[in-house]
């Protein structure tokens, strides 16, 4: 094996590994901007499928409604601006832990 020659302080070794990692990084950029189009892409796509869907939808956080379709908010008799932000239990009654039949917000 041959000598390294230093170069400002860098040894030859030293400069071509950074100059892989170079390499590396921007290959690594070049995916990631790749794969957040792809994404992007396909949450609009699901995100039409969903609004378009003949099925009431409706994802919520804890009681919180997050998004629902137009289907959904037209079965609640509002839009779905007007459905967003509020609390699920207002638009379900079912039985809940206590065994009576009333809103699951009310149960306790």
């Amino acid at each position: 094996m041959g000598y390294l020659i230093p170069v400002l302080g860098f040894s030859l070794y030293h400069i071509v590994i950074a100059r892989e990692q170079l390499g590396a990084a921007v290959e690594l950029r070049e995916h990631r901007d790749q794969l957040a189009v792809r994404v992007k892409d396909r949450t609009a796509e699901l995100q039409l499928l969903i609004d378009t869907a003949a099925a009431s939808t409706l994802a919520i956080d804890g009681a919180r409604i997050t998004s629902c379709n137009r289907t959904f908010a037209d079965l609640v008799g509002g839009t779905v601006e007007d459905v967003v932000g509020t609390d699920a239990a207002t638009y379900f009654v079912g039985r809940c832990t206590c065994g009576r039949n009333r809103r699951y917000a009310t149960c306790g």
